[in-house]
């Protein structure tokens, strides 16, 4: 047997589902916010999830992410904080979590994307921070330095689980309200 036709207004949600995920990206960047607490690898998991193609769900935050730093770099004046040492990991890992979202395709349910939005943010902490030891002047390059390295990005890896979880919710939680709301008869909401 196929499945129900997807109504109309479903349809149209998929449909514009990336636009705005790319504009919440972009916009999350240029407003204030903490260190750690921005929607990129929250968005690529939820991209990687419900996006139609792997060329969306890959190509849509990374690339809204990257127009967003370019827009903050032009609005500061600071071009190379676009184009920064670390940028090719920290894109990696950002990959790591559509990757992440992919592999919930198949799976529904909150505690699968709980286990990938902390396993993203970990992946982050992790990568991110051996990159910063193994590629900045900033620790040296022994034992003690990596640990020192991995103990001052603790605070980033807190915020950033925090910031995860609560975009995570937003994205996963919003659309499935936003579809079941669609779906639901007018009637049921006394409106027809």
């Amino acid at each position: 047997m196929g499945s129900a036709p997807v109504p109309g207004p479903v349809r149209n949600v998929r449909r514009w589902l990336p636009l705005g995920v790319a504009l919440t990206i972009v916009v999350a960047q240029l407003l204030p916010h903490p260190p750690g607490v921005a929607p990129i690898r929250a968005a690529a998991l939820f991209g990687g999830a419900r996006f139609a193609s792997a060329w969306s769900a890959f190509g849509v935050p990374l690339a809204a992410h990257f127009a967003g730093a370019l827009a903050l770099a032009w609005l500061h004046g600071d071009a190379p904080a676009a184009f920064h040492t670390l940028l090719p990991v920290v894109y990696a890992c950002f990959a790591l979590n559509v990757v992440l979202g992919r592999a919930l395709r198949a799976r529904r349910g909150a505690l699968p994307v709980a286990a990938a939005t902390a396993a993203g943010s970990l992946l982050f902490f992790a990568l991110t921070n051996l990159a910063v030891w193994l590629l900045l002047d900033t620790y040296p390059p022994t034992a003690e330095g990596l640990a020192a390295c991995y103990a001052a990005g603790l605070p980033f890896l807190a915020s950033g689980l925090v910031g995860d979880a609560a975009w995570t919710a937003l994205f996963f939680g919003g659309h499935a309200a936003l579809v079941r709301g669609l779906r639901t008869p007018l009637r049921s909401h006394g409106l027809a």
